[in-house]
């Protein structure tokens, strides 16, 4: 995922960001270091495609109640 941003894939399809958040909780289960990655995904989604990730999307379903997911939903874009 890393590689694909940087060579500038992200410009194509912005759901590389939310692709590499939801790897980087479903390897790690750490929230905290999720967030930022998160963040840069909602800079490039709208808040409706991060609350269905939150909603739909294993692992994110599993911690969809956290509190510093849900604020990146309210986060402006």
């Amino acid at each position: 995922m890393t590689e694909a941003l940087a060579a500038g894939q992200g410009e194509n399809n912005s759901l590389i960001y939310a692709w590499q958040a939801d790897g980087h909780l479903g390897a790690t289960g750490d929230v905290a270091s999720t967030v930022p990655l998160l963040e840069e995904a909602r800079r490039h989604m709208s808040a409706e495609e991060i609350q269905r990730l939150l909603n739909d999307q294993v692992p994110f379903t599993e911690y969809r109640d956290d509190d510093r997911l849900r604020h990146v939903v309210s986060m402006r874009a």
